[in-house]
């Protein structure tokens, strides 16, 4: 007789109640996915393929791909999925037991993303999955359980079809592999409903903004760093004229290569330069000194744009962080506020 799947596939069971109305940090009274939603039909297990390996190359990898997609018996379907609520799916978040997956469309993800979730396409993954291998074996190591959702959670969606080829084609554990009962639309409406997870998600957003901030402020310094180092070690050098340098010009001027278009250096400033460097300093006439000059004029204008800028986004970076200090605020007294109304209840 065939075993009973993880959704309890035929059982009409009511949704597990969580421990408060809201969900939060409630450990669900059946077992994952057990709910009417499921849908799940899983049943007898069928015999699969061995996993492909994540360092396979592309043409086995595209191989095994089709395989999969002209296989039958063998192959696991969307409904085999189980369905998972979004109360236990908060549960699993408090405990750092689960990983959300959006796998929705470019345009549904473009106009609302969910925070602290990872991204698979389910396009890319079927046109180009060397592309999208590492982040699969990412997860596959993680072996926290992975909680996919679309925009709406269709029965027959790219959701349930990503997950099959989860378990499927790169062998992750089926018990692992869920899909979001309602998908992204139930969860943001649970969410919204939440106090203390609308917070978190709030506290999330803030402080992944202040991170791209700070990143970009720390490239703005490096920047700022490197074009003080050109003066340092090419620049001055060159303006001092001694013999020495006067021997070895060529390759100091050779490092502005790269630079004169930020410089915005015309061709003929460039020859003047080429003749200038090789000159030492008392041996120079006016032509010399005026293009190195105005070539230490322009360095001098690049290294303060970019001070300015940096200097901008240093300030960018204080105002995030008064930002997550707010949402910290709304955060606390978000769980002060849960909290007393269970001690009240």
């Amino acid at each position: 007789a065939p075993r009973a799947g993880r959704g309890g596939a035929g059982a009409a069971r009511p949704a597990p109640e969580a421990a408060n109305s809201s969900g939060v940090g409630a450990v669900p009274s059946e077992p994952l996915g057990s709910s009417a939603a499921t849908g799940s039909s899983r049943g007898k297990k069928r015999p699969r393929a061995p996993p492909v390996p994540f360092d396979a190359p592309r043409a086995k990898l595209r191989q095994a791909l089709r395989r999969w997609e002209g296989s039958s018996d063998a192959r696991t379907m969307p409904d085999d999925i189980p369905f998972i609520e979004p109360s236990e799916v908060s549960a699993l978040l408090r405990r750092h037991a689960c990983l959300l997956i959006d796998v929705r469309e470019d345009a549904e993800y473009e106009a609302q993303q969910c925070p602290n979730s990872s991204r698979i396409s389910f396009v890319e993954l079927i046109t180009e999955p060397e592309a999208v291998v590492p982040q699969v074996a990412k997860l596959h190591a993680d072996e926290r359980k992975l909680v996919l959702f679309s925009q709406r959670a269709e029965r027959f969606g790219k959701c349930g079809f990503l997950a099959t080829m989860l378990v499927d084609l790169f062998g992750f554990d089926e018990s692992r592999v869920f899909r979001m009962a309602g998908g992204f639309v139930r969860w943001r409406e649970f969410v919204e409903g939440d106090p203390v997870l609308h917070a978190e998600e709030g506290l999330a957003r803030a402080l992944a903004r202040k991170g791209e901030e700070e990143a970009r402020a720390e490239s703005a310094k490096t920047e700022v760093e490197k074009w003080e180092l050109v003066v340092q070690r090419h620049y001055d050098p060159l303006l001092s004229g001694s013999q020495a340098i006067a021997t070895s010009a060529a390759g100091h001027v050779a490092k502005f290569e790269p630079l004169w278009p930020a410089l915005g250096a015309e061709e003929s400033l460039r020859a003047m330069l080429a003749v200038a460097s090789t000159k030492r300093r008392e041996d120079r006439g006016p032509w010399d000194d005026i293009a190195l000059e105005e070539l230490g004029k322009r360095l001098a204008c690049k290294i303060e744009a970019l001070k300015v800028a940096h200097q901008e986004l240093a300030d960018s970076v204080s105002s995030h962080d008064v930002a997550v200090q707010a949402c910290m605020t709304r955060l606390r007294d978000a769980r002060e506020g849960q909290a007393g109304a269970r001690r009240r209840g």
